[in-house]
């Protein structure tokens, strides 16, 4: 047997270099792309029938024209020449011996690692709404279409079946708030909702309007609701309390005698709970202080009607005008000793009294029917005196007159 100077026979080198040989293949075609692998490649040749993309593999692989048709408008635009992209492995050897990409099925797995983010972080995106029926909305997240079921809607509500219908085909067209709140790859399940985005959108409006108001400061509002307690108003975005007693300056025993739902009306901020979230208004102080202007039109000494409106056992409260009370001591409500008001007048009985003081600084007037009625008796009287006096004059004139024309 020949034997060279490694005294190793020539058979054995042979057979070691077929080894390595098949070796070197079997590792070359196990790093040849498989079905289903995400691969990288770069753009080197586009046409209207494919798009060629260089994956580092022994051939190119191939994105047929039905798989970038799929693509919306913006990935489209992105097929340019020497563009790096993802594509997944199709068919890794067709009949022809090509390597099938498909670009469309990348960015969905990618749109679907990206709606696993948002479920997971919470966030809120705006998307589209493609289409409606019965349950719900259609929407596109990306290349991939999702679901907002009725239930999930901020305004569905309480409506009959065709005002539903009417709700739903509305949304078509426009776009959404919304959270994930499910995502099911294997199913091809993607769940949304535009109810918890609204939440949370409005608690951030809330928070953010919060940090802008003050109290003391007079916003416009729009009444949301009525209750017999008070008033909700909504001042850009949130809700803010009217008690009852902040309505008006006059008392108010109906919030619907005041305000009604829609109404735009003028408020002032009087506190700020921010733990409870809470913001109390008043109506009331928003509006011109009807005592501001009590001293320019009444004084001391001014004898007015009144209109009884309260007994209590001290006295009697009566009302000058719209939103303006006074009080009449019991012993400024006749001329006699009583023991309790109603033996001298009556809840609703008009009457003059006159002005002893006003307070504007303590919201005080007292009254006193007793002094307007003597005030009133002697007014008469001097009337009465002249009247009479002018009825002597006439008819001492008329006497005269009637001998200037006797012949």
């Amino acid at each position: 047997m020949q034997k060279r100077d490694s005294d190793k026979p020539i058979h054995e080198e042979e057979d070691f270099a077929t080894l390595f040989a098949a070796y070197l293949s079997e590792k070359q075609n196990h790093l040849r792309p498989q079905h289903g692998d995400l691969v990288q490649g770069i753009v080197v040749a586009i046409s209207d029938k494919e798009l060629v993309l260089d994956v580092g593999a022994k051939q190119d692989g191939i994105v047929p024209a039905s798989d970038l048709v799929k693509l919306d408008t913006a990935a489209r635009a992105k097929l340019t020449m020497g563009a790096t992209m993802p594509a997944i492995v199709v068919n890794p050897h067709n009949l022809a011996g090509e390597l099938i990409l498909s670009v469309y099925l990348s960015q969905q797995e990618q749109d679907w690692l990206q709606a696993q983010e948002l479920l997971e972080s919470g966030a809120i995106t705006e998307q589209e709404v493609v289409g409606h029926n019965r349950g719900g909305l259609t929407v596109t997240f990306k290349s991939i279409r999702g679901f907002v079921p009725a239930s999930h809607l901020a305004d569905y509500g309480r409506a009959s079946e065709a005002e539903r219908a009417e709700r739903l085909s509305s949304h078509v067209g426009h776009t959404l708030p919304v959270k994930i709140i499910e995502v099911d790859r294997k199913q091809h399940r993607l769940v949304l909702s535009h109810r918890l985005a609204e939440q949370e959108l409005r608690e951030q409006r809330r928070a953010s309007r919060l940090d802008l108001l003050q109290p003391g400061q007079t916003v416009e509002g729009r009444v949301t609701a009525i209750r017999p307690f008070g008033v909700f108003v909504d001042i850009g975005g949130v809700d803010g309390l009217i008690h009852l007693s902040e309505l008006d300056w006059q008392l108010v025993k109906n919030p619907h005698d005041v305000v009604t739902v829609g109404d735009k009306v003028q408020v002032m901020v009087l506190r700020l709970d921010e733990n409870r979230q809470r913001i109390a208004l008043s109506r009331r102080r928003a509006l011109p202080n009807p005592w501001e202007l009590i001293i320019q039109r009444y004084h001391a000494g001014q004898v007015v009607s009144v209109r009884i409106t309260k007994l209590m056992e001290f006295g009697a409260f009566a009302e000058i005008e719209n939103g303006v009370e006074g009080m009449i001591h019991l012993s400024e409500l006749s001329h006699r000793p009583i023991r309790h008001p109603r033996e001298a007048v009556q809840v609703g009985q008009e009457l003059p009294a006159q002005i002893l003081r006003i307070e504007p600084d303590r919201q005080r007037i007292a009254l006193s029917v007793r002094r307007a009625v003597t005030d009133w008796i002697a007014a008469d009287d001097n009337h009465a005196q002249q009247a009479g006096e002018n009825i002597f004059i006439e008819n001492d004139t008329a006497s005269e007159h009637e001998l200037r024309l006797t012949p």
